[in-house]
Parts: C-alpha cells; sequence; structure tokens
C-alpha cells in the first residue's frame, strides 16, 4: 500500500470547501505529542437548496 500526506493548515482547508460552496459545521485541531504539528477534522456538507 502506498500513502501521501500533506500537511496543510485546517484553516486553509477549511476556506478552501467554502469557497467551493461548502459549509463547515465543525472543526477539531489537535496537537497529540506536543510537536506544533497539530492534525485536524472539518466537517462540511453542501449548501441547502432554498
Amino acid at each position: 500500500m502506498s500513502l501521501d500526506v500533506h500537511l496543510l493548515p485546517i484553516e486553509r482547508v477549511a476556506a478552501l470547501a467554502e469557497r467551493a460552496g461548502l459549509v463547515v459545521d465543525a472543526t477539531l485541531v489537535r496537537d497529540l505529542d506536543g510537536t506544533g504539528a497539530p492534525q485536524g477534522c472539518l466537517l462540511v456538507r453542501k449548501r441547502s437548496r432554498g
């Protein structure tokens, strides 16, 4: 198995999602080992029609 990892700031990913027309509902950022390289998770959805 091959795995590529791209480290991007969570704020940048959230901004890109919003630019693509998505709504960011939740953001989780954690720095498990205190190294200053946090991991993040976004909960996004499509905008509702209406």
